[in-house]
């Protein structure tokens, strides 16, 4: 029996699944559909925006479903969506120690239709490409899976030269053009080897060593070429049939030094033919964040803006106020959680004497870095909402956003809620009216999905999953 519990409210009842588990043979070669959501993000530029549009009513009114999973286990992935709003959803782990990855196929109303259990954890947020879900396990096997029936369609090895695995940090899948991008590490700290495989045969094709470790990587796939930063915020251009470096580029303007600093930021790349790249910097002692667009052709640094806070997750691009824009939650990470603290003293969640952690989500011009809005969150203390020793997440400050066809950005906070945040009056300024929460009671790591009528959202112990 699959680990987890599935809780559905009152006014919503479950609907027969729309996909038998006895069909088989799927190809992964063929030709799919447009999938809702097919990988953290969203699309295969890692945008994290979508056309459809989910009212802030639709959080303020609570989930219509949940799925919350065992006692030790831990989910950091992003939930994927598929044509038919059927959702998909990997596990790190079901117990706390030799614990095993779960990925789970959910029908649009909570039912789960099969699940694909592995023999080891899952660190990454898989991707949906062409009728398979690839996901690659601690071990650095790629797995590609069928989407209709959940059985295993191949299984090969990204090892390549030194490497012994793949990190635990929260990377993601990328697939198109034929090929899959993945990462494997030689030390297990971090990944430091990015490895191309082909779609259909899961065989290598190539794998290149950047200069840094790539942490909770993003790696948007574009006519013929990937794009990816790591962690000092350095973006990496290569080409995807053959992994060449086309360039090497940033973290600020050519002949501009900048002490770096350490960031799980990631890489989007825009309709706009713009990357832009999360990163850190030291000032004085305090990492200060910033997003950095560079001209998705040349390399060439076209704007660099500071965050304020520290930024350790991806961004998102899409249309707010019907302009361009970019946005993204920043702010300090949370704590370890400390047992002695919770268990001996019976210090809560979030006690005002733990340390405290200033957070602040913004909108910023996609084509300029000005300023749109900014909201400033209030701020958490100490360790993630709901960490616990046998049940550690240690996600970042947000998980990365996603941005609906109206311009309300979603976004998931350590404090265990899921904002919904959209400027109505274009004044620059958010009020009370114009943000929606919700509170899930557990941190985010995990990113909110959109498709027609759904927003699902994933906190480090399940899926909630809002309907309009």
């Amino acid at each position: 029996m699959a680990s987890g519990k599935i809780c559905i409210s009152e006014d919503h009842d479950l609907e027969p699944p729309v996909t038998s588990l006895l069909q088989v043979g799927t190809k992964v070669g063929r030709i799919a559909p447009k999938y809702a959501w097919s990988g953290k993000n969203g699309d295969q530029l890692k945008t994290g925006a979508s056309k459809e549009i989910i009212e802030l009513e639709t959080v303020k009114k609570g989930p219509a479903w949940s799925f919350i999973d065992g006692p030790h286990g831990v989910v950091r992935a992003a939930p994927l969506i598929d044509d038919k709003l059927n959702i998909y959803l990997a596990t790190v782990q079901d117990r706390q120690f030799f614990g095993v990855g779960t990925v789970r196929k959910f029908s649009s109303d909570g039912r789960i239709l099969w699940n694909y259990t592995d023999n080891s954890t899952i660190p990454d947020v898989p991707v949906l490409y062409q009728g398979a879900i690839y996901f690659t396990n601690a071990q650095g096997l790629v797995t590609a899976v069928d989407m209709e029936t959940g059985k295993e369609i191949w299984r090969k090895s990204a090892l390549v030269n030194r490497a012994r695995g793949s990190s635990t940090d929260t990377w993601s899948m990328s697939a198109g053009e034929g090929t899959l991008i993945s990462a494997v590490s030689s030390n297990m700290a971090f990944n430091d080897y990015v490895v191309a495989l082909d779609a259909i045969t899961g065989e290598v094709k190539w794998n290149f060593q950047p200069d840094e470790m790539v942490y909770n990587s993003l790696a948007p796939i574009k006519d013929g070429f990937v794009v990816f930063s790591d962690n000092t915020g350095h973006l990496y251009k290569l080409d995807v049939t053959s992994g060449q470096l086309i360039f090497k580029v940033g973290p600020a303007s050519r002949g501009e030094t900048v002490r770096t600093a350490f960031s799980t930021g990631g890489t989007i790349l825009g309709p706009n033919g713009i990357a832009y790249v999360t990163s850190n910097v030291l000032a004085g002692d305090v990492k200060e964040g910033f997003v950095t667009a560079f001209n998705f052709s040349d390399g060439n640094l076209l704007w660099r803006e500071s965050t304020g806070y520290e930024a350790n997750n991806g961004a998102v691009i899409g249309k707010i106020g019907g302009r361009p824009a970019v946005a993204i939650g920043v702010g300090t990470n949370p704590d370890m959680p400390n047992p002695v603290a919770q268990l001996v003293d019976k210090v809560p969640d979030n006690a005002s004497f733990l340390s405290e952690k200033q957070a602040r989500v913004l909108a910023l011009d996609a084509e300029t870095g000005m300023p749109i809005w900014s909201y400033e969150v209030p701020a958490w203390h100490g360790w993630g909402a709901g960490e616990r020793l046998e049940q550690v997440c240690l996600p970042d400050s947000f998980g990365n956003a996603a941005i609906d066809g109206d311009g309300t950005v979603f976004v998931g906070f350590q404090s265990g809620q899921l904002m919904g945040i959209n400027d109505k009056d274009g004044n620059g300024q958010i009020s009370t009216d114009e943000i929606a929460q919700f509170n899930t009671g557990r941190c985010v790591q995990g990113t909110p999905a959109i498709a027609p009528g759904m927003l699902a959202f994933t906190p480090c112990h399940g899926l909630f999953v809002f309907k309009a």
